[in-house]
């Protein structure tokens, strides 16, 4: 995720450069895209997924999160007989990936999101 931010700061500082050059229609357009970004990376993060959904994501089993929920150590973000937990409060098992750049899976998952909301919309 530290990837996909600093891709964003990156376009906000090109974006900068273009402004500074006389390029505003460059900038505008870094901007929009910048902003795009963090805005889909934070609904990617926010959204509450099932308990089925967290243990996939997450790698630990269902008991494990539901102690975790329970202790409060994981905020709830459903109800007590439904839990769901936002994708940013899940805890993470570190697997290594041979090929895989950091946060490479993140942005496959998040462009293919969004590629399937704008065909849906």
């Amino acid at each position: 995720m530290r990837a996909v931010e600093k891709l964003a700061g990156t376009w906000r500082s090109e974006a900068s450069m273009m402004g500074r050059r006389g390029m505003a229609q460059a900038k505008l357009m870094l901007e929009s895209v910048a902003d795009e970004l963090e805005d889909t990376l934070g609904a990617y993060l926010d959204e509450p997924l099932t308990m089925d959904q967290a243990v996939a994501e997450s790698g630990f089993t269902r008991q494990k999160l539901s102690k975790d929920l329970s202790d409060g150590r994981i905020p709830n973000a459903g109800r007590s007989r439904d839990p769901r937990i936002r994708r940013r409060d899940l805890p993470r098992k570190q697997i290594a990936r041979e090929n895989d750049s950091p946060g490479a899976a993140l942005v496959a998952d998040i462009l293919q999101n969004k590629r399937g909301a704008q065909r849906d919309a």
